[in-house]
């Protein structure tokens, strides 16, 4: 069985599943398209943490690093012409397909009518959730969040919805209630990675896995999700302490997480200031003075960025 991958150069779950698709039996890998969207994409779909105040751990590591992976192994790495999937591959890669199926697994890309051409057969794609529920972004995220009794993942069909294509192969994990999101994460990475190579059998045998299906089809957006995660004046104190208590951090409009919470109080206060305590965030039924460290004092902070922080 011939097989494409497309997926994030240094995204853990793309480098996961690529990995252990090599190590499939009777399965070869024939390319890798690196699907990481255009930087000006990229700002506009997904708001921006602003570094220079908060350094973000990313996993952008040696050890996940998929091209290097391909140039280990001898298989060729395609980065798309203005990094679009569905118009900038060479046009035989379209017309004149060279594998039987494709699997997509870390990839903010919608793929149209032409791209989807690029298998003989299936294009797969992979997802964090019970399907149908839990379609669009950051599933894994908000079945961790609600505190759902099942949390697991998908690989499915691809066609031109979202996330609602034929079910090949499901599963779930065993966790407990209130562990944490890195713990889950971890254990979806773990199984999801152990199930590439059944799901190849399953392509294979044509026979399906799946679990019993989920009462409710939800999708989930990125508003959704920084609407969750962002203090305004329209938000109460307990709607952003629980999500405090839940995450450990909350935003700031501007994108700027908060990570410690410092004062709060019932004044009403019209819009954000800087004090040498902290950033005083404006809410419905009054304020919140947050820092953007747990450990540096915030009037260090102020010292170094003033305004900026408010930016």
């Amino acid at each position: 069985m011939k097989i494409g991958f497309i997926g994030e150069r240094h995204n853990i779950i793309s480098m996961t599943l690529f990995r252990q698709s090599l190590m499939c039996p009777s399965v070869a890998v024939e390319w890798f398209i690196d699907s990481t969207l255009a930087p000006q994409v990229y700002k506009k779909k997904y708001r921006t943490i602003k570094k220079r105040l908060s350094p973000t751990v990313f996993f952008h590591t040696i050890k996940n690093d998929c091209k290097r992976l391909c140039k280990n192994h001898g298989i060729p790495y395609y980065v798309p012409i203005n990094c679009s999937i569905n118009t900038g591959l060479p046009s035989s890669m379209y017309s004149n397909p060279s594998v039987d199926y494709v699997l997509i697994a870390g990839c903010d890309q919608l793929l149209d009518e032409q791209a989807l051409t690029l298998a003989r057969n299936k294009i797969i794609n992979y997802h964090y959730s019970i399907l149908p529920d839990y379609r669009g972004k950051f599933s894994l995220f908000w079945q961790w969040y609600n505190d759902e009794p099942r949390i697991g993942f998908s690989f499915h069909e691809v066609d031109l919805s979202i996330d609602a294509g034929q079910i090949i192969y499901q599963d779930t994990i065993d966790h407990i209630p209130g562990e944490s999101y890195a713990a889950i994460r971890k254990k979806i990475f773990d199984a999801s990675g152990a199930a590439v190579c059944k799901l190849f059998e399953c392509l294979k045998t044509g026979k399906h896995m799946t679990v019993d299906k989920p009462v409710q089809s939800r999708l989930f957006t990125i508003q959704q999700y920084y609407s969750l995660l962002t203090a305004d004046p329209s938000k109460s104190m307990n709607d952003i302490c629980e999500v405090f208590s839940k995450i450990g951090y909350f935003l700031l409009p501007n994108g700027l997480p908060i990570k410690k919470i410092l004062h709060h109080g019932s004044q009403k206060i019209i819009s954000p200031r800087l004090s040498w305590r902290g950033i005083v965030i404006p809410l419905r039924d009054g304020y919140i003075i947050g820092s953007t460290s747990r450990r540096i004092p915030f009037w260090m902070i102020r010292l170094l960025f003033g305004k900026k922080c408010l930016e």
